[in-house]
């Protein structure tokens, strides 16, 4: 028999949200606990053992962006997802910099990188949708997700640069660490 894995944590101050997200999952097969706060989800964090966090950007009290910073300092290694119903380019290069992407196993510059990819895609996609233009199996052309990039990670200042300018604090290193 396997052991059940650890919940999912589920951040979003709209209850129909909340309510949305652990349904899906749950059809699924994954368990989640659902709170309306970064600073009730960093309590369930510190409580228990969690698969991954889903949380909202933009939250009342603490930012989703500052919950992600407390996370990647105190669980390094514990996935996160953010969701945001004010989607833009700029939202996507502040959370990329401010390292929300880092346990997905590519660097920062590729997933900056990527940022033009992926309003590519989704344009091509909006347009052939809109124009009803669809390939032979209704599958619109291209099906396969892009493979990242194969570029250097920033120079160290850069990252804490990004880190600094979203977060206001550093969250991977410090421009000084090197001095000391």
């Amino acid at each position: 028999m396997s052991t059940p894995l650890p919940p999912v944590l589920v951040v979003d101050d709209e209850k129909n949200m909340r309510r949305s997200l652990q349904t899906m999952l749950a059809d699924e097969g994954y368990a989640a606990r659902a709170v309306e706060s970064a600073e009730e989800g960093l309590e369930l964090l510190g409580s228990g053992e969690f698969l991954m966090v889903i949380t909202d950007a933009r939250l009342g009290g603490m930012s989703g962006y500052d919950f992600l910073a407390k996370i990647r300092r105190q669980w390094p290694g514990l996935p996160v997802i953010m969701l945001t119903a004010y989607a833009t380019p700029k939202l996507a290069v502040e959370a990329i910099k401010a390292g929300a992407m880092d346990s997905l196993g590519g660097r920062r510059s590729q997933f900056f990188a990527m940022i033009d990819r992926a309003m590519e895609r989704g344009q091509k996609f909006q347009r052939s949708h809109t124009t009803a233009q669809h390939g032979l199996f209704m599958g619109g052309g291209e099906t396969a997700e892009p493979a990242l990039p194969d570029i250097e990670e920033w120079p160290e200042h850069e990252l804490l640069a990004g880190e600094f300018a979203t977060l206001g604090f550093y969250i991977s290193g410090h421009p000084l660490s090197k001095h000391a």
